[in-house]
């Protein structure tokens, strides 16, 4: 695992919504997190410029995963097996766990924010997580595939209460 103790830490979700406000990202947070083909070249001023964690679920080429010039790549789909770039693993038995609580596929974006959550991280901040009330900003559609928005929702809703202030849902 990533040592992330103390660390203000940024994840950022696919939703068209991130664009909502400029943000001072790079400043603003020790780590920054992205999903799948989130890459922020041209969006700087909504996303940041550095990509410190990138978390797949797609099996993306070793050009696209360079271009993220990220520290670390955790592939989160058990159906990957990439042998480029690959740092880590999502945990399997992690995977089981969400796919039982909410009755379907967890998204890239619960892994990633359940990876997150078994740190010591000082703040965890969701940006461009509304569980696809807004189209997904780099296909510009709303795929929800096998997932589950209200169950995930509520999931991170409920680590929300329970962080008591060390978790944020940035609209």
């Amino acid at each position: 695992m990533i040592n992330l103790k103390g660390k203000n830490i940024v994840l950022f979700g696919n939703a068209k919504s991130v664009f909502n406000k400029e943000r001072d990202v790079d400043n603003r947070f020790d780590i920054i997190c992205r999903i799948n083909v989130g890459f922020p070249q041209g969006k700087e001023q909504y996303l940041g410029s550095r990509t410190d964690i990138l978390f797949l679920s797609l099996e993306l080429s070793e050009n696209e995963i360079k271009q993220f010039d990220s520290q670390f790549v955790i592939v989160c789909s058990p159906k990957i097996f990439m042998t480029y770039y690959m740092d880590y693993r999502y945990n399997l038995d992690d995977w089981n766990r969400l796919y039982l609580k909410l009755g379907a596929r967890p998204s890239t974006g619960l892994m990633a924010f359940d990876y997150l959550l078994q740190l010591k991280f000082k703040t965890l901040t969701l940006i461009g997580f509304d569980f696809w009330k807004t189209p997904n900003w780099y296909t510009d559609n709303i795929h929800l595939g096998q997932h589950n928005p209200q169950a995930e929702k509520e999931y991170i809703e409920n680590k929300i209460k329970k962080y008591n202030g060390k978790i944020i849902l940035e609209k």
